[in-house]
């Protein structure tokens, strides 16, 4: 995957060949909005059996086609997220190092966002939402890779917390951080997996929790987060 060509240039014609049956071939692509995607593979070898993927960099299937023979394979997906696509040409039999497949990508303009994040605005510490009730579970979105999601979080006495940012975007990677009511940072989790957690000691008074994009985003994949008292 990190020697995936790319990136793709939409209505383009790629030609390649699968040099063995170990032989993987990896392609991306980039947006930057949300997109209907369509992806051809055609002109397969003859005895030849490719089949085709869309992945996450996890390498987790968004979509994939795998239809007999040297039938055509396609894919078309609408995206909830932007960022960074693979695609993956896998032999299931055959192969041939003289005769090549043909991969064309297309894409479109996908349908409106149906996500409505009802916590907004609250890009500041001053608009922060709140306060967030223990065990609750709140659900909204990152609308682009600048917008940042602020929670005020009030502590009557002191104890240990735990905060989980769960349900991320497939394609997206989203940070977690929390700060003191000065706004000096304490705690943060930027780990590249769809969860992230924070388990800190306060003292009671005011902090903010803040949920920002490293990469991509969604409009219509909402997070989870979610904040309870340790051993209570």
């Amino acid at each position: 995957m990190i020697q995936a060509f790319g990136p793709l240039a939409p209505g383009q014609d790629y030609r390649s060949y699968v040099n063995s049956k170990e032989d993987i071939d990896f392609f991306y692509f980039e947006i930057e909005a949300p997109k209907t995607v369509n992806i051809g593979l055609t002109d397969m070898p003859a005895g030849a059996d490719y089949d085709l993927y869309l992945v996450t960099g996890e390498e987790d299937v968004f979509s994939s086609s795998s239809n007999s023979g040297e039938e055509a394979e396609r894919i078309e997906y609408t995206t909830s997220s932007v960022g960074v696509f693979y695609i993956v040409v896998l032999p299931f039999h055959g192969f041939s190092e003289t005769d090549s497949y043909t991969l064309r990508l297309e894409l479109s303009a996908a349908p409106t966002p149906s996500g409505t994040d009802t916590y907004e605005p609250n890009d500041t510490f001053e608009q922060a939402a709140g306060p967030l009730a223990f065990e609750q579970v709140y659900r909204a979105y990152i609308w682009d890779e600048g917008d940042r999601d602020n929670y005020l979080l009030q502590l009557d006495h002191s104890g240990t917390i735990a905060i989980d940012l769960m349900d991320i975007a497939a394609v997206a990677d989203y940070d977690l951080f929390l700060y003191d009511e000065a706004g000096e940072l304490i705690a943060s989790s930027k780990l590249r997996i769809a969860r992230e957690h924070i388990e800190q000691y306060l003292a009671s008074g005011i902090y903010y929790i803040s949920i920002q994009s490293f990469a991509g985003f969604s409009r219509n994949e909402p997070y989870a987060l979610q904040v309870v008292l340790v051993g209570q």
